[in-house]
């Protein structure tokens, strides 16, 4: 056992979002197994531009399609009020809050990114406030409860993640060269790895192998990579009633 999970995520992508809940909830088994997560903020538009990809809404018949996938994936985690945000093209410019991600993920312990990226796709998914600005991501930063969880009713305390000034080290962080550059440099190393959307997963396993995974629904595939131990989902005979 043993091994890596690197993902690479946007929150403008819905099934970034269904991934990242995944992790959330297994975090303590891939724990126990050895296993290390590492989350990459990206641009999913950078990485369909470089792949020549285009996004799904824009073929009628994924559009379509997607009204009852996005459905299930969402119950299957137990999210309530996930929806579009209006326009997913003009809100799928995600450059500002995808820069904050990689500055909090270089000066924030790692808790402190895991709920921050949480509350971004939250906000962008649920609360319909769009993180695209930077005052729109100042004020998003600054309400994100300091124990914010995903699967969970907002905690009573009215502590905050940010203080002000932090919020404005992260805003100002959003225009610093390096950090412009460490999300390019993410967005590259993905194309490197054949990415072409988002959610994309590259797995190490315990001997250095490496290999791909896209989409939320891969992973029965990545825990056979990896040698862990899980439940293969299988048909039933029919159950007989009970009188």
């Amino acid at each position: 056992m043993g091994g890596k999970i690197e993902c690479y995520l946007d929150i403008a992508s819905y099934y970034s979002y269904i991934t990242f809940v995944q992790l959330q909830q297994t975090k303590e088994l891939l724990k126990q197994n050895e296993v290390e997560v590492d989350i990459h903020p990206v641009l999913i538009g950078g990485i369909n531009a470089g792949s020549g990809n285009r996004p799904p809404w824009l073929v009628p018949a994924k559009a379509k399609h997607s009204k009852y996938d996005s459905k299930r994936a969402a119950g299957a985690l137990g999210l309530k009020n996930v929806t579009v945000p209006g326009d997913l093209m003009e809100a799928g410019k995600t450059l500002v809050p995808m820069r904050a991600m990689t500055y909090i993920k270089s000066a924030f312990p790692g808790d402190v990114f895991t709920t921050a990226f949480a509350y971004l796709f939250h906000s962008f998914w649920t609360l319909h406030k769009v993180p695209n600005s930077v005052p729109v991501l100042g004020e998003v930063l600054s309400e994100i409860p300091a124990h914010f969880q995903l699967d969970a009713p907002p905690p009573p305390s009215p502590a905050k993640l940010f203080t002000p000034e932090q919020v404005a080290q992260i805003l100002a962080g959003t225009s610093a060269a390096e950090v412009k550059g460490a999300l390019k440099a993410r967005v590259d190393e993905a194309l490197g790895r054949g990415a072409f959307g988002a959610p994309w997963i590259w797995v190490t396993d315990a001997q250095g192998c490496s290999e791909p995974f896209f989409g939320s629904d891969r992973w029965h595939f990545v825990y056979d990579f990896l040698g862990l131990p899980y439940q293969q989902m299988r048909l039933l005979p029919p159950q007989k009633a009970r009188l």
